[in-house]
């Protein structure tokens, strides 16, 4: 007769590969080049005149253009537009599109 297997045995939990990622790979992808995605999301975030949410300016402007840049996207570029003081944080609102309260985004005034 077979041992029945439970979370609580050894054999029941999957162990996960350990893999040495090499050290350029990371460097490689720390300094990949983000403008592209900046300068969308800046581009995006003029077209309005009141602040927008990530979700509301994906509806507006990604989807249109096809499935590759996913909202997601669109996050990691206001967050890099963020860091690099293109865009600020205006006040939170109910989205449009998901209908929770979200933060909208604005050009930062120089």
């Amino acid at each position: 007769m077979s041992q029945q297997l439970d979370m609580f045995t050894e054999a029941a939990r999957p162990t996960r590969k350990r893999v040495n990622v090499p050290r350029t790979s990371v460097l490689a992808y720390q300094e990949r080049d983000r403008s592209g995605r900046v300068d969308f999301v800046v581009q995006a975030v003029q077209m309005f005149e009141t602040p927008q949410t990530s979700a509301e300016l994906w509806d507006a402007c990604v989807q249109p253009k096809g499935p590759d840049m996913d909202i997601y996207w669109i996050r990691r570029g206001l967050s890099d537009a963020q860091k690099l003081g293109l865009v600020e944080h205006a006040p939170s609102r109910e989205c449009q599109v998901s209908g929770r309260q979200c933060v909208t985004w604005r050009l930062r005034a120089r």
